[in-house]
């Protein structure tokens, strides 16, 4: 198939549609055809309730979403729900029983055997509707968690069932703990180029009260592993506000990671979300919370250290040592540049302003039937709930929300519901939290002066006025308050919190 769509790529356009539907044609009785089915009643039902719907029934679906549309691009996202140990502040897999999340070799077998499945159907079928991927993208969970076999196989699912070449990036998330020098040439041979690192803190103390199983010299091996594996670009994951973390504690973890001068650095400021063990511990009192004061200097902090060894901020908390090293897989998601497919459990698809999501917790129930969605929605058929995704979106990124990009994804102009009620609520409630806002002919967004303190604010539910991050300094060994937060912000937390 991938020898087929280079030779296509060769011919005009007209001879490229007569090459596609007499390909088409020829498949075996046995797969289902976009030709077979007109994406009718039964399919329209499902989506328009939100109810499961089979890959057989949705692809036609899309086929007459998407009837003479040119070339899409598309980033391949794949889930692995398998971990060593369940974090303390994780919220990704906050809800997924221990035994699952830890479960050993013949689960995890099974699981990859259920994620080929999936790309070997849905893969022919999203290149005939003229997907052209152009990321591809491993989160979980931990990836690394798989034995290198069942990497090999999913890589071999997707060069089979896609055409990979194209591709500009290829990106895995890693934990120190489940690296191996022959594991990572291995990944390097399967054509992955940048890891991204969980490390979350260099202080002992802070990795043993989050929950992680590594130490901070594992993590320290495992970026030697990765050089010597010949994996240039690699990125490690800070978190900056941990309950009892000061900020001497934190400077010493953002200058270790910095002398190792990875290509990219990750801070994310912890936020308690209430499935989370953390959380818990916060809410029966055993743990206290930094205030937003702290966490506005925690990341002034972040910026001003790792501005110093180099780096430059192009998203919140995003940090890139030049711009070629800058995640362009996650600007994609950021920027909704264009449509994801996701593979694995729980992983959510946007294709033809569909949203689709795979079973999730019940992992057993994916494995059972991978080409089954959990759900599949129309998103124009919640507009002010794209809307509010969006502005939460452009808080974080210097595009802001993009009008062309924004109708291409939800199919529907920003214009539509810029004044609708509670849009302006939201736009409102930022501006409290301090956003400045400008609007062009092409796009609207927060100022980039005003773009951290709105998003410390909001997150943390106070009025931005009692932060002012320019001027506010950062003093090393400085401790946190620990008062409680207040009441969040009105949808604080999106159901498309899901990576990408």
């Amino acid at each position: 198939m991938n020898d087929i769509n280079r030779r296509l790529q060769g011919l005009d356009a007209d001879k490229r549609e007569l090459l596609k539907l007499l390909l088409r044609e020829e498949r075996p009785l046995g797969r289902n055809r976009i030709a077979d089915g007109d994406g009718g009643p039964p399919a329209d039902a499902a989506v328009a309730s939100g109810k499961p719907i089979s890959a057989h029934d949705f692809i036609p679906v899309l086929a007459r979403e998407l009837a003479g549309e040119g070339d899409r691009e598309l980033l391949i996202y794949v889930h692995v729900p398998f971990c060593s140990y369940k974090c303390a502040f994780c919220d990704w897999v906050a809800d997924i029983p221990g035994g699952q999340l830890t479960g050993g070799p013949g689960l995890r077998e099974r699981y990859v055997e259920a994620v080929c499945k999936q790309i070997r159907y849905l893969g022919p079928q999203l290149i005939d509707l003229g997907y052209v991927p152009k990321f591809i993208y491993w989160g979980g969970g931990t990836p690394t968690r798989l034995e290198a076999d069942g990497h090999a196989r999913i890589v071999d699912a997707l060069r089979t069932s896609f055409d990979l070449t194209a591709v500009q990036e290829h990106t895995m998330e890693a934990s120190p703990e489940t690296l191996t020098p022959e594991k990572l040439q291995m990944l390097k041979s399967l054509g992955v180029m940048r890891l991204s690192m969980g490390v979350q803190s260099f202080n002992p103390d802070e990795l043993r009260r989050a929950g992680r199983g590594h130490s901070p010299e594992q993590a320290m091996a495992a970026v030697d592993m990765i050089r010597q594996a010949g994996i240039e670009q690699f990125n490690i994951d800070l978190i900056a506000a941990l309950p009892e973390q000061t900020l001497e504690s934190l400077e010493y973890s953002l200058k270790t990671a910095a002398e190792l001068q990875p290509t990219h650095i990750t801070v994310y400021i912890f936020r308690p979300t209430t499935t989370t063990a953390m959380a818990k511990q916060i809410h029966r009192g055993f743990r206290s919370v930094a205030d937003v004061d702290h966490v506005g200097r925690s990341y002034r902090l972040v910026k001003k250290t790792l501005e110093a060894a180099g780096y430059e901020e192009y998203t919140m908390g995003y940090f890139a040592r030049s711009r070629e090293y800058r995640c362009r897989g996650e600007e994609y998601y950021f920027n909704l540049r264009g449509d994801w497919i996701g593979f694995g459990s729980g992983a959510v698809s946007i294709l033809g302003h569909h949203r689709l999501r795979n079973f999730h917790v019940n992992l057993h129930r994916y494995m059972d039937d991978p080409l089954l969605f959990e759900s599949c929605r129309d998103l124009r058929d919640h507009k002010p709930e794209c809307a509010m995704y969006a502005l939460r979106q452009a808080m974080l990124t210097e595009a802001g929300i993009r009008y062309d990009n924004f109708q291409r994804f939800f199919g529907h102009p920003f214009s539509e519901v810029r004044k609708d009620p509670p849009i302006q609520r939201m736009i409102d409630y930022y501006e409290s939290c301090g956003a400045e806002f400008r609007e062009t002919d092409c796009s609207f967004f927060i100022t980039p002066e005003s773009r951290s303190r709105t998003y410390i604010a909001a997150w943390h539910g106070r009025q931005a006025t009692v932060l002012d991050l320019d001027e506010a300094d950062a003093a090393p060994g400085q401790a946190w308050s620990g008062r409680k937060l207040s009441s969040r912000a009105p949808a604080d937390r999106s159901d498309s919190a899901e990576r990408p």
